[in-house]
């Protein structure tokens, strides 16, 4: 099995992206960065697309699931 850090991509990406909890709070207040989901999910599977050149097929349709899934706990 493969561990991955999502983290790590979206440092990358130079965006702080954090999940909002508390919905009286705002992402200025939080000092984050909104992201747009399709651009979130893009890096992501560019990303893995890079990772993984060989098994490129395989494990693009779950990766992109994963990443859809991550994104849409990521408030609009």
């Amino acid at each position: 099995m493969m561990k991955v850090n999502f983290t790590g991509l979206l440092i990358k990406a130079g965006a702080d992206i954090r999940v909002i909890n508390d919905d009286t709070s705002s992402f200025e207040e939080l000092g984050m960065i909104p992201i747009e989901k399709d651009y979130f999910l893009n890096l992501v599977e560019d990303e893995f697309k890079i990772l993984f050149k060989e098994n490129e097929i395989k494990f693009i349709s779950t990766i992109r699931e994963v990443a859809k899934s991550i994104s849409d706990k990521i408030p609009a």
